[in-house]
C-alpha cells in the first residue's frame, strides 16, 4: 500500500513564511494567504480520504481475488501431483501486487459507491492542488511556483482534456496499490502514452516537495 506525507509541516512552513511576508501584503494578498490555510487543511483531508478509499478497494479486491483463487485450488487439489504442490512447504509462495481499471462509462453498474467516492476525491484533490499553486504565485517570493505533475493531471486529462495537445478524452480511472489512484487509467488506445498520470502518490509527493522547497526559500530570502 502507498505512503504519502502529511500536510502538517508544509502548513507550518507556511505560517512562518506569512510571519516573515504578513507587513508586504497587501489586502488581496492577506486574503489569498488565508486561503491558501484553508486550502493546506483541504488537501490533507482529501489526502486521508483518498487513503480510506484505496484501503477499501484494496481489500475489497483482494478479497475477490483470493475467493476466486479458493475455487480454482479445490478444483486443482482434485489433482494428486497439483494437491503435493499446494501442501509442499518448500514451495515458495510469493504475494504479487496488482492493479485493476474500470469503465465508469459504458459499464456504470461496475462504479460501486465506494469506488465513485474514491474517484471524485482523487479527481477534487487535484483541482484543490492547483488552485493553491494558482494562489501561491499571487504572493511574495512564491511567484515562479509549479508543479508539472499536478498541472498534467488538472490540465491535461481532466479540466481541459478536449483541447491540445491532449486530446486524451475516455473518462476511465483506475486503482493500483502501488501507486494510488490514477486518472484516465483506462483509455481507447491511441491515447495511449499521451500525458500519463503517474499516480497519485507520486504526484503527492512531488507537490510537498515543490512546495517544501519554496516556502524555505522565500522564507530565507526575507
Amino acid at each position: 500500500m502507498i505512503q504519502t506525507g502529511s500536510f502538517s509541516p508544509l502548513y507550518n512552513l507556511f505560517r512562518s513564511y506569512c510571519e516573515a511576508y504578513t507587513s508586504t501584503f497587501d489586502v488581496c494578498q492577506a486574503d489569498l494567504a488565508r486561503e491558501v490555510g484553508l486550502l493546506l487543511r483541504d488537501l490533507e483531508f482529501l489526502r486521508e480520504r483518498i487513503l480510506e478509499g484505496l484501503s477499501r478497494e484494496v481489500s475489497a479486491h483482494e478479497a475477490e481475488v483470493n475467493a476466486m483463487f479458493a475455487q480454482m485450488r479445490d478444483q486443482l487439489m482434485k489433482d494428486p501431483l497439483t494437491a503435493q504442490i499446494f501442501t509442499n512447504p518448500n514451495v515458495e509462495r510469493k504475494t504479487l501486487g496488482f492493479g485493476y481499471a474500470y469503465d465508469p462509462v459504458l459499464s456504470p453498474d461496475t462504479e460501486n459507491p465506494s469506488q465513485r467516492g474514491l474517484r471524485l476525491d482523487t479527481e477534487f484533490y487535484y483541482y484543490k492542488a492547483h488552485r493553491l499553486i494558482t494562489i501561491l504565485q499571487c504572493l511574495p517570493g512564491l511567484r515562479k511556483t509549479e508543479c508539472k505533475q499536478i498541472a498534467i493531471v488538472r490540465n491535461q486529462l481532466l479540466e481541459h482534456a478536449e483541447r491540445q495537445p491532449s486530446g486524451v478524452t475516455y473518462p476511465g480511472f483506475a486503482v493500483n496499490p502501488e501507486v494510488g489512484p490514477i486518472i484516465k487509467g483506462t483509455r481507447r488506445g491511441d491515447q495511449a502514452g499521451v500525458h500519463e498520470d503517474q499516480g497519485f502518490a507520486a504526484n503527492h509527493a512531488a507537490l510537498l516537495e515543490v512546495l517544501s522547497e519554496k516556502l524555505k526559500r522565500a522564507a530565507a530570502y526575507k
